[in-house]
């Protein structure tokens, strides 16, 4: 899956970053909503991830009120029954006082934002009606399940695990990437911990280990890394672009995603529901699987790779970019950083492998390592469809 959206042409992602035409239910107009506050609040892939699923799951549990086979996830059957006849505005009321209660605990900054929403949508934040009730009954159920998952969302997601990067000075050892006189802090590395939805266990689809130093597979990865990087087509730089938008990285576009494939389909509200609600999960569960083998492994990021090559001459991508450090900073930082920052002129060039960067920032954490596939002939490469099998072209998943 990956691969292939990595692989996806520039016209297609304007097309997707342009489908946000009229939404087709109270669903996507409560995404279009959400999306600019999980920028802000949960911009790192694993807690992004996770504000989606909540707020799906949410939406979702009110939703089951009105349908006679759906079970709620965490409110059962409980609510059956309780909002009111089953028709198209009852449902819009539940879902959307739904997703206000997630919201306003979410992204509480933006209270008074949510309360206009409400009030252009018609609804008072205070009602009392049926539906109204289920909506939040939903809303709290779910948000108090969530409140001790494993997240360690009351310590504002800090790592509960005691996790430190290796010091071993091992070659594929992941080693925070320092600059301005601060290290990376690694993100969530309790995330393996963190309760999914339809994993049975964290590690259940962890990947065989990656290529060791010494060996074949370890040289040969390097190697077309260099030579990736060297030569990027404007497909690979557009589909890395798409990835590496500041506070965008993966939750909110693989929901974009999901929201272009219910606009181009034309679905309604019971459509968009369960859709939004498996995929959001789907992306959760996705993040803690890879989160698992990214600390099992505790590999290194390709930037230390080759930087480990010294002062051998590589040809190779020169991006414009601030520091490596700001991948994954917030926003704000960021934006600030690079208005103090001297721009490095982009282009292909000649730098010494110590001086290496990658197209796109390095993030602070380890990678889904690459693994590349036996040549079909002679002298040619090709990419396993492992997730991330591309890491070395933009490093930032």
């Amino acid at each position: 899956m990956i691969r292939g959206l990595l692989s996806i042409p520039l016209s297609l992602i304007i097309i997707m970053q342009a489908s946000k035409a009229s939404a087709a239910s109270i669903v996507t107009e409560w995404l279009d909503q959400a999306l600019p506050y999980a920028q802000e609040v949960a911009w790192e892939p694993t807690v992004g991830s996770r504000f989606f699923a909540i707020l799906h799951t949410a939406i979702y549990d009110a939703w089951t009120a009105y349908d006679p086979m759906a079970v709620g996830v965490v409110s059962g059957t409980t609510l059956k029954g309780q909002g009111g006849p089953n028709n198209e505005a009852n449902k819009r009321e539940a879902i959307s006082h739904a997703a206000f209660t997630v919201l306003r605990v979410l992204a509480p900054q933006h209270r008074h934002a949510l309360i206009h929403q409400m009030q252009a949508l018609g609804y008072d934040p205070n009602a009392d009606t049926p539906p109204a009730k289920v909506g939040r009954r939903a809303a709290a159920a779910v948000l108090a399940n969530c409140r001790d998952d494993g997240a360690n969302e009351a310590g504002n997601f800090a790592d509960t695990t005691g996790y430190k990067p290796r010091i071993s000075g091992a070659p594929d050892a992941w080693r925070p990437i320092g600059s301005f006189g601060k290290n990376q802090l690694p993100t969530t590395p309790q995330w393996s911990r963190v309760m999914p939805f339809s994993l049975t266990r964290a590690d259940q689809f962890r990947p065989i280990p990656p290529p060791a130093p010494g060996t074949v597979e370890w040289s040969r990865q390097i190697d077309v890394l260099i030579k990736t990087s060297g030569a990027l087509s404007d497909t690979q730089k557009a589909a890395a672009e798409y990835w590496g938008i500041w506070g965008m990285a993966p939750a909110p576009q693989l929901i974009e995603m999901t929201k272009f494939v219910s606009n181009t389909n034309d679905l309604r509200l019971d459509d968009d529901v369960k859709l939004f609600f498996v995929a959001s999960n789907a992306i959760l569960d996705a993040s803690i699987a890879t989160w698992d083998a990214k600390y099992v492994y505790d590999y290194v990021r390709p930037i230390a790779a080759v930087r480990a090559l010294g002062d051998t001459p590589i040809s190779t991508w020169r991006p414009r970019s601030v520091p490596v450090v700001l991948a994954y900073s917030t926003p704000a930082a960021a934006a600030d950083a690079a208005k103090d920052s001297a721009a490095v002129p982009a282009g292909i060039g000649e730098v010494r492998a110590a001086d290496w960067e990658p197209y796109l920032p390095t993030p602070p954490f380890p990678p889904m390592f690459p693994v590349i596939a036996p040549s079909p002939r002679p002298g040619l490469a090709s990419w396993s469809s492992r997730p991330e099998s591309r890491t070395s072209i933009s490093t930032r998943r």
